[in-house]
């Protein structure tokens, strides 16, 4: 009787930290996301910054910033030479399931977007909790999945940006690689370069599996043929990042187009001018977020370097941290920085990971609001 209450006691432990729960607080925190972005336009208002706005019915809220860019991609095409910047993916999955219904118009991309993208939430949700609980445990699984559903930049993830389909590649790809799927790991980091620069990144992870597969002794070296297959899937990302500059005829001028926009680098920040700039004081956010996330990497790298399940995500956070502060905005780093996995996985396995939860969430309102009502949260 009471090693029959005892496997009972493990069976409602395991389904209280289980995917379905998991899934149940991605969706209340999309929940969340609408209420608060609703609350923003009705009691804070819009900002008319941008010179347009999508009317469309709660969609249109999701619509601000960069979604534009995608928008004018996926409708005309890369009509201007700065759009080169913004990879094709996205918008062309937008065009796509807009010409099904013979609208490809502004409005109903958005709704398409809107709708497609929260999808491409969950399923990102879905995959990095397998991924979790693969490298750590199905606990620790369902603490991730909490922490990533209410981080500051949550909002993009609904918006109509390209983050959620990339996290949902990237994590994707992650499952797939830790699981020796290699070939199926290597295309979905191709798609996930396509739509996102940094997706490029990943190579790094499949160079690490590539290294692990070289034993070394003192007087030689033996390299098994799974080290051939993990470098050539190394080259599926890298090939991602040139296919748009193939497309334009040159294969720099993506990175050239990235250049031609204005970015808040971080030495603009660091004499703290900003903070008289109309659009300076919102962006403190990008403080509150970078900080801690740094702080925490720190914390639980000399523990993930011993790991060697965990080695390779440290090294590829750390990349892609240091690409962050050298050559992206940074007022867009509550939304970079949703992918850092690590830095979940290090919070997740502390004691006291509901006060993280608990700290986060103010932040998460605070960026839905800073967004729906058009300031630069980017």
């Amino acid at each position: 009787m009471k090693l029959k209450l005892e496997k009972f006691m493990i069976s409602v432990k395991l389904a209280q930290h289980g995917i379905g729960t998991a899934l149940a607080v991605a969706l209340a925190s999309r929940v969340i996301v609408v209420i608060v972005s609703l609350a923003a336009v009705s009691l804070v208002g819009v900002r008319n910054v941008a010179g347009w706005r999508i009317e469309v019915p709660l969609a249109g809220i999701f619509a601000r910033w960069d979604s534009a860019y995608y928008l004018t991609i996926a409708r005309d095409g890369y009509v201007q030479e700065n759009l080169y910047a913004f990879r094709p993916l996205y918008p062309l999955l937008l065009r796509t399931l807009a010409a099904t219904v013979n609208r490809i118009d502004w409005q109903t991309m958005t709704i398409i977007g809107f709708t497609v993208n929260n999808l491409f939430f969950f399923v990102s949700a879905f995959f990095l909790y397998r991924l979790t609980e693969l490298i750590l445990d199905r606990e620790r699984a369902y603490r991730v999945v909490a922490l990533f559903s209410f981080l500051p930049g949550t909002v993009y993830l609904s918006a109509i940006y390209p983050e959620a389909l990339y996290l949902a590649l990237l994590f994707a790809s992650f499952y797939y690689l830790r699981k020796l799927k290699v070939v199926t790991a290597a295309f979905l980091s191709f798609l996930a370069t396509l739509t996102r620069p940094e997706g490029i990144a990943a190579s790094i992870i499949f160079l690490i599996m590539a290294l692990q597969q070289i034993d070394v002794g003192r007087w030689w070296l033996r390299i098994r043929r799974s080290f051939f297959c993990y470098l050539s899937a190394m080259m599926l990302p890298i090939a991602g990042a040139v296919v748009l500059g193939l497309y334009a005829g040159d294969i720099m001028q993506p990175f050239r187009s990235e250049l031609m926009w204005d970015k808040w680098a971080l030495n603009r920040f660091i004499g703290a001018w900003w903070l008289t700039e109309p659009d300076g004081p919102p962006a403190v956010l990008s403080y509150i977020v970078l900080l801690p996330l740094l702080g925490t990497l720190a914390l639980g790298a000399g523990k993930m370097v011993k790991d060697e399940n965990l080695r390779g995500y440290l090294i590829w956070s750390l990349t892609l941290l240091i690409l962050f502060l050298t050559s992206a905005d940074f007022r867009s780093l509550p939304r970079l920085s949703l992918q850092i996995a690590p830095a979940y996985w290090i919070l997740s396995s502390s004691s006291h990971w509901q006060a993280f939860l608990a700290l986060l969430t103010p932040l998460a309102v605070c960026g839905t609001i800073l967004y729906a009502s058009w300031y630069p949260i980017l």
